[in-house]
């Protein structure tokens, strides 16, 4: 790992860029957002000066959205000239290659039996594994349930056979089953499983080619699980900055969408 550029500036007995005046990250985080605190500083001290944390390690007591309000306001604040001022450094003088977390697989993340061959390209831009399966129930028995797939970044149905109980098997005290108990249990018995039930992969082999929001490449360097109030990085706030600048540069017009569509969408851009 590189030595973090807030580390170097310590070593070499540079003092803040930002004065705190006692004030603790939270509060500091506020003070900045107000006025024009920000306008013609570098984003990178504004979000090293609002951190708590070892030269490594940084956490900020805001949530994910709430930082991307941040940068949106130190951009406003600075309207017209902060693509200059990312960072005191150009990032090709730094030993850290900076990328954005995009999502990029040699095999596919559900199976790694998976051909990728059979892959397709939604409308989204994200190549998607769509490798088949087939699994065959008892159509008097399938009962089904939707949540939400990690891996391919949309809500799912799973279809499954929702077998009779025998309280026998359960280690239940029962004397005898009852009559509708038997013939259910008989009836799941004797039944064939004719239904097919057709399954595809569609689980996100790459993404490179989408262009990320903000909101999303704050969720995926996080460390912190999302529903939390705060966040963590494992690199300073000057760092981040060159993370934010990639943002920026995805589009040569610098529009690069700030927030997800729906704030409840998962991060799977």
């Amino acid at each position: 790992m590189a030595i973090p550029y807030a580390f170097i500036k310590v070593m070499r007995g540079e003092k803040a860029y930002l004065d705190k005046s006692h004030r603790m990250p939270k509060e500091q985080a506020e003070f900045l957002m107000q006025n024009s605190n920000m306008k013609g500083e570098y984003l990178g001290a504004c979000l090293d000066s609002c951190r708590w944390g070892s030269q490594i390690n940084v956490m900020y007591k805001i949530s994910i959205r709430g930082m991307a309000d941040f940068i949106k306001n130190w951009m406003q604040q600075n309207e017209g000239s902060f693509t200059d001022l990312w960072h005191e450094k150009q990032i090709e003088e730094l030993y850290t290659k900076f990328e954005l977390p995009f999502i990029h697989h040699e095999i596919c993340p559900r199976d790694k039996k998976h051909n990728l061959k059979e892959v397709i390209k939604d409308r989204g831009g994200k190549l998607r594994c769509i490798n088949r399966s087939e699994k065959k129930l008892k159509p008097s028995f399938i009962t089904s349930y939707t949540h939400f797939d990690e891996l391919s970044g949309m809500k799912r149905v799973e279809y499954y056979e929702d077998a009779p109980r025998n309280p026998f098997d359960c280690g239940d005290e029962v004397e005898e089953l009852s009559l509708k108990q038997e013939e259910e249990l008989e009836k799941f018995e004797q039944e064939e499983p004719t239904a097919v039930i057709d399954n595809i992969c569609y689980a996100i082999i790459s993404n490179r080619e989408v262009i990320m929001p903000l909101e999303t490449t704050l969720k995926r360097l996080n460390l912190r699980p999302e529903r939390s109030n705060e966040i963590e990085f494992p690199f300073d706030g000057w760092d981040l900055s060159f993370y934010v600048q990639k943002w920026y540069q995805q589009l040569s017009d610098g529009k690069a969408p700030i927030f997800e569509k729906n704030p409840m969408t998962r991060a799977s851009n």
